[in-house]
């Protein structure tokens, strides 16, 4: 994951100098600037900035109240000032207000880099990991009761979005935009696989979530399932209605083609199962391989279903297959008849 660096230096010479230094630096960070204070703080509200690196002196707003800012809104980024104006008590006050550091101008390049080498490793000391199972990752904070920052990066969507932990409950959650709390941890907690970089602490002061982490990893998904536009439903009748052969089709020649499904919920006997219907849905493909990868974690041999109960009644089987297939259930089915049928009768049907 690349970290985003705001420079902010109303004087642009400077501003170039600190861009070239960083990105000559290294390649893992991506470099914006800001003349203004209020340009500044319009990038913190909309940009994935993982990094400050600012003046003291604007013509509209001071270091001090861009501290201010950080503090209220993004109190995660760590802020780096550099000025020429930096007495001794001005010092005092800005590391206060929760500087990282303060370098005096006219800058040089080693100690500048220097600082910030140390800040960037301060916002993944916990380490980063791709491709990875965000709700996996979570439940084990929860488990291990960890204080942490997760920065957050969907790579399909380029999707950001942070999520706060302390001593494992999750305590608050922000996008940029201004999508914060439960709505911005729904979001983030739907997105598979995911980018991390950990942070070990937590910086935010406003506990803006007071749910439980499985509750939100359920509606998560949940929310996202409603909202997927790529699934494409095969209706199938009822099990009180569900179709019989008529004697016109018994004498049929043999043949004729049948449809697959029908075939295929005659086979396992859907009728007296408690199948309601099999459709196509690509948004749980990622459940399935984190399934597998699991199973392959403790030799647990091949998946061949993947039971999911949503609660409210909604109860579906996910089958590994290329299809997508997903077997939608009724109350009272007989779960355990199912997955041992699909254990013997696998569906090989296309759609």
């Amino acid at each position: 994951m690349r970290i985003k660096v705001l420079i902010a230096d109303p004087d642009p010479e400077s501003a170039r100098q600190m861009l070239a230094w960083i990105e000559e630096y290294g390649k893992n960070f991506q470099c914006v600037t800001a003349s203004t204070g209020k340009a500044a703080t319009d990038l913190l509200r909309q940009e994935n900035i993982g990094i400050l690196v600012t003046e003291l002196i604007f013509s509209d707003l001071d270091g001090f109240g861009l501290l201010d800012f950080i503090n209220t809104h993004s109190p995660e980024v760590p802020v780096i000032v550099v000025s020429s104006h930096g007495r001794p008590k001005t010092r005092e006050i800005l590391i206060r207000k929760g500087a990282q550091a303060f370098l005096e101008k006219p800058l040089e390049a080693k100690k500048f880099l220097q600082t910030f080498d140390l800040t960037a490793r301060r916002i993944q000391e916990g380490g980063s990991l791709n491709g990875a199972s965000l709700d996996t990752f979570a439940q084990m904070i929860e488990m291990e009761q960890k204080t942490c920052t997760l920065r957050v990066l969907h790579p399909p969507s380029q999707g950001y979005g942070l999520l706060f932990f302390k001593n494992g409950d999750i305590v608050h959650a922000r996008m940029p935009g201004g999508l914060g709390g439960v709505d911005a941890a729904y979001e983030i907690l739907a997105w598979q696989p995911v980018s991390l970089m950990i942070e070990n602490q937590c910086r935010i002061q406003t506990e803006a979530i007071q749910a439980d982490l499985q509750a939100l990893l359920m509606e998560a998904m949940r929310l996202k399932d409603e909202r997927s536009e790529r699934r494409t439903e095969v209706p199938v009748a009822p099990r009180s209605t569900l179709p019989t052969k008529s004697e016109e089709d018994v004498h049929k020649p043999n043949s004729a083609p049948q449809d697959p499904v029908y075939a295929w919920l005659e086979t396992i006997g859907a009728q007296s199962l408690g199948i309601e219907s099999v459709y196509q849905d690509a948004a749980w493909r990622d459940l399935v391989t984190h399934a597998q990868i699991i199973g392959s974690v403790f030799d647990a041999g091949k998946l061949k279903a993947c039971y999911l109960n949503a609660g409210h009644g909604s109860q579906s089987i996910l089958l590994p297959d290329e299809q997508d297939t997903v077997l939608a259930l009724l109350p009272g089915c007989k779960r355990e008849q199912i997955v041992a049928v699909l254990a013997h009768h696998p569906p090989r049907f296309q759609w």
